[in-house]
């Protein structure tokens, strides 16, 4: 099996959040790490992913960058063997 990471950035998730996070814990590949780069969220979002295991880095709003932010959860998942990037408003069918 490989070891896999889950990556998503996030900022102010909202009312989705809490079934995003209940979809990623019922995936049946065992989920090695896993992550959330939040842009400093004024809600619940960092809260509720560390309740469901998440790793969380903090920056501020205006460091995001697409590309950037993506590229400094995959140095930080480096003992990861497959990266899966998500977006926090895209709920897991299954």
């Amino acid at each position: 099996m490989y070891r896999v990471g889950v990556i998503v950035p996030t900022l102010n998730a909202g009312e989705l959040w809490p079934a995003w996070l209940e979809a990623v814990s019922q995936q049946t590949y065992p989920i090695y790490r896993k992550l959330v780069v939040d842009s400093s969220s004024k809600d619940q979002t960092v809260s509720q992913a560390r309740e469901q295991s998440f790793e969380v880095i903090v920056i501020p709003p205006q460091e995001f960058n697409h590309g950037g932010t993506r590229q400094l959860a995959a140095m930080h998942l480096d003992d990861c063997e497959l990266l899966v990037f998500l977006t926090q408003d895209a709920l897991l069918a299954s």
